[in-house]
């Protein structure tokens, strides 16, 4: 295994074992950070410059919102 993978995996132990979060409760948790972790570069004064960086960062939040179900 990577070290992002075992990463990826020690946190999902602590999701359900210290937390008690079930498996599809970890799992809607990595895709939102997945979803936040693609926000972050967007939210940089360059990208939002852009119409691209901006119609990129509207569709990521629309899918976050999705997600947790706004």
């Amino acid at each position: 295994y990577s070290r992002d993978e075992l990463e990826r995996l020690r946190l999902i132990k602590h999701l359900v074992d210290e937390l008690g979060i079930n498996l599809a409760g970890v799992q809607r948790l990595l895709s939102i950070a997945e979803v936040v972790h693609r926000i972050q570069p967007l939210m940089d004064e360059h990208a939002l410059s852009t119409g691209a960086g901006r119609r990129q960062l509207a569709s990521e939040i629309r899918r976050l919102n999705e997600m947790v179900g706004l």
